[in-house]
């Protein structure tokens, strides 16, 4: 009986409320969900494709878009730039441990010719040509990630077993 009891107050905790802005799926994705926009972990994953030119990951912001946009990164596609305001979001509000981020040149959002520098938190207009980093998003959150409920309720349903076996052993 007290298995039981413990499983439950074991589903009581996990169920309880609670919020993170953030969420880190294995080692490529940040779910933020305020934003409700997933972002790659890595910050200049261009620079990890060949297709890209050797830059080291700059690239001008018709090639900044158009990479978003063909971007097939660990079977999700759909991917876009950010808005200036929602790279404002990793540079003023975001501590998550991220990959590679750069302060040289600035990254590309999709707000006309604007490029963001993370290191001073502004964006600044600038010719089409120039180069900067694609850093890309996702809307919504592209892996769905269990629920505590869900975990609680194999806790509760778990622990009925272990009660069960207990109690036909003795």
């Amino acid at each position: 009986m007290r298995s039981v009891l413990a499983g439950f107050a074991l589903a009581a905790l996990l169920t309880s409320a609670a919020h993170a802005d953030l969420v880190g799926y294995d080692d490529n994705l940040v779910y933020y969900d305020t934003a409700n926009i997933t972002w790659t972990r890595e910050a200049v994953l261009a620079e990890k494709l060949p297709q890209v030119p050797p830059y080291f990951g700059a690239l001008t912001k018709a090639e900044a878009v158009s990479f978003a946009s063909s971007l097939d990164f660990d079977g999700i596609t759909g991917w876009r730039l950010p808005t200036a305001a929602e790279i404002s979001i990793w540079a003023n509000q975001m501590g998550y441990p991220v990959r590679n981020v750069r302060t040289a040149l600035g990254y590309w959002s999709s707000d006309s010719n604007q490029l963001y520098d993370i290191g001073n938190s502004y964006a600044f207009i600038t010719p089409a040509q120039d180069l900067g980093y694609a850093w890309v998003v996702h809307d919504g959150n592209v892996i769905p990630v269990p629920e505590p409920a869900t975990y609680a309720l194999m806790c509760a349903g778990l622990a009925i077993i272990v009660q069960r076996r207990r109690s036909r052993r003795g």
